[in-house]
């Protein structure tokens, strides 16, 4: 069963239906509901980023709020892998640039469907939220203006 992010945090209760071998209609409820969480993985990359210190960005304000930090970082291939009841970008912080060896200076965002967080990500998400324009719509418009090819999802492009 998949669930549309807006039911992250809800409770929620199952119900099946069924006709059994008389023909008579059966029902099957859960009992306790359980709580939705959205399963999260991707990979920070600006050359992989290992150690990123990984938020999810509740409050929309585009800052890395202690409040907001999962208790997660990227692994040594900028790859993580959580769940969780929050919904906002997530927000990858900190961490070696594993080309260079260098200290990460950017906070980089991403909608919750990427699987890559990246400058790309970045501009996508902060542009949608500044404007109110879907990530689509902004995912076409970097791509026609950057002259990407429109065969290349940016939400999901892993160059390396």
């Amino acid at each position: 069963m998949v669930l549309a992010k807006d039911y992250l945090s809800k409770s929620i209760n199952a119900k099946a239906s069924y006709l059994d071998r008389a023909g008579i209609l059966e029902e099957v409820h859960s009992t306790p509901s359980f709580t939705v969480y959205a399963i999260l993985s991707a990979s920070v990359i600006n050359g992989y980023i290992a150690g990123a210190t990984l938020y999810i960005d509740s409050n929309n304000n585009l800052i890395a709020d202690q409040s907001e930090f999962t208790g997660y970082y990227s692994d040594d291939n900028g790859y993580f892998s959580f769940d969780s009841t929050h919904s906002g970008a997530i927000i990858a912080a900190g961490g070696i640039n594993t080309d260079t060896k260098l200290t990460n200076q950017l906070a980089l965002f991403a909608a919750l469907e990427a699987s890559v967080i990246s400058p790309f990500t970045t501009l996508i998400y902060a542009y949608s939220l500044e404007y109110g324009t879907s990530i689509p719509n902004v995912e076409t418009q970097v791509q026609q203006r950057l002259k990407v090819q429109e065969d290349v999802d940016l939400l999901h492009f892993d160059p390396y």
